[in-house]
């Protein structure tokens, strides 16, 4: 069917239902149109010609408005077996309570094992490690134990449950190396704190909800937000907790966190080899403790 000479088509449609759409727009911006069937089933919507570009520029603001969103960014993927990195970290804590509880082996494990600046700085490298599976009193580890397993269950969905521990390990020991280098004499530290905010801070890069209507910058900084907020309200407290072990931490796994935020998740003998050395490591430096 040919187009009357007045009339020109501003757009074409398979379906009925689309040129009634397209119609529509028109007569809502006061643009008069016709519609008509080519022979091969094609609809196409004529406007007047003095209305054309008028036509032209109200579709396209139309299909640029209603433009489909783009589907959501896939789910992250999640790590099996977490429960083993906490299972893991639980059983380290509370051998070395039970331990240091008997003075086993016929030694002072505090004295062997506390933060302490000087000690550290003449070559006794193993404190950052031995402090952290040390704690003042039962509700000192109780609370440490229950915090930790959740971050560290948390982080190890993320991770792997091998490279979480060795991740969290890393940063803890490398924030309390930095601590015990300024550290005057006479100040200590002890506590799987400095660990537990390590887990923490390995989730605050985490994008873990996905972006649907939210804007971008929300979502990259909805988990820091959460995890910054729950810094704030757990690792501050009266004299005797140590901010600067608990914001060092924090800060060493957040920066972990961030250099691997896009990588993915290791598979089953890097996770066993990662946990491996984080035990190992572990019992390297308490024997050294012990052996002094």
């Amino acid at each position: 069917m040919q187009a009357v000479p007045d009339l020109a088509s501003v757009a074409t449609a398979k379906t009925a239902k689309v040129a009634a759409e397209v119609a529509l727009v028109l007569t809502a911006c006061g643009i008069e149109s016709v519609t008509q069937v080519d022979t091969d089933q094609v609809y196409r919507v004529l406007v007047w010609m003095p209305d054309y570009e008028a036509a032209r520029q109200a579709l396209t603001s139309y299909q640029h408005e209603n433009r489909p969103a783009a589907p959501p960014p896939p789910a992250r993927p999640l790590a099996p077996g977490a429960f083993r990195a906490s299972v893991a970290y639980l059983t380290a804590e509370f051998l070395v309570a039970v331990a240091a509880s008997r003075a086993s082996f016929g030694q002072s494990w505090v004295d062997r094992g506390i933060l302490e600046g000087p000690a550290f700085r003449a070559g006794q490298w193993w404190r950052p490690v031995t402090s952290l599976t040390l704690h003042a009193d039962f509700s000192h580890l109780l609370a440490n134990l229950g915090f930790g397993a959740v971050f560290l269950g948390l982080a190890a969905r993320i991770y792997g449950w091998g490279v979480a521990l060795l991740l969290m390990l890393v940063a803890a020991v490398t924030s309390g190396a930095i601590e015990a280098s300024g550290m005057l004499p006479g100040a200590s530290s002890l506590g799987a704190s400095t660990a537990v905010f390590a887990a923490l801070g390995l989730l605050a890069p985490v994008h873990w909800p996905q972006r649907g209507r939210l804007q971008p910058w929300m979502v990259r900084a909805a988990t820091f937000g959460g995890a910054v907020s729950l810094l704030g309200l757990l690792g501050a407290g009266d004299a005797r907790v140590d901010v600067t072990a608990h914001a060092l931490g924090f800060g060493c796994g957040a920066l972990l966190g961030w250099l691997l935020r896009h990588a993915p998740i290791a598979d089953r003998p890097i996770q066993r080899l990662s946990a491996l050395t984080a035990g190992l490591v572990l019992l390297a430096a308490w024997a050294a403790a012990l052996a002094v």
